[in-house]
C-alpha cells in the first residue's frame, strides 16, 4: 500500500508501524471503510519487521470521509466524536498462523455513554 494511500495517519510513523497499519488498512477496506487512528491503546509488540498496537480511531465507511477528513485533518477529534459516535472503533489485533488478525469493536457496544462517567461493560 502506498504512503499517499494511508488516510487514517495524521502523524509521522515507524516503517514497522506502517507495516502493520497496512493490515488494519486491508481489513478496514473488506468493510468498504476507512480506518483513522486517534491513539495507540497498548498490547504493542515487534515481530516480523512490523510493530503492532491496538488502536482507537474511527472506521469510517467510504461515503462519509468528504464529511470527516475536514475534521481529522484539523484535529477536531471531539467534533467527530459529537456528529457520528457510531463511528468510534476500537481495532484489536492478534497473531494468527496467517500473521495478523485484526477485529474491529464498536466503542459504543463496550461503553454505556448515557450514563455520566464513561462505564466499561
Amino acid at each position: 500500500m502506498s504512503e499517499s494511500s494511508r488516510l487514517g495517519i495524521r502523524n509521522s510513523e515507524s516503517k514497522e508501524f506502517l507495516k502493520f497499519f497496512d493490515i488494519v488498512e486491508a481489513e478496514a477496506k473488506k468493510h468498504e471503510s476507512v480506518f483513522i487512528i486517534e491513539s495507540g491503546e497498548g498490547n504493542q509488540e515487534f515481530f516480523d519487521g512490523m510493530e503492532a498496537e491496538d488502536l482507537s480511531g474511527w472506521l469510517v465507511p467510504t461515503h462519509l470521509l468528504d464529511k470527516i477528513m475536514p475534521l481529522y485533518e484539523a484535529s477536531q477529534d471531539n467534533a467527530i466524536d459529537e456528529a457520528f459516535p457510531e463511528l468510534a472503533t476500537f481495532a484489536i489485533w492478534e497473531k494468527s498462523e496467517g500473521g495478523v488478525t485484526i477485529q474491529f469493536q464498536k466503542a459504543l457496544d463496550l461503553f454505556d455513554w448515557t450514563e455520566p462517567g464513561i462505564k466499561l461493560y
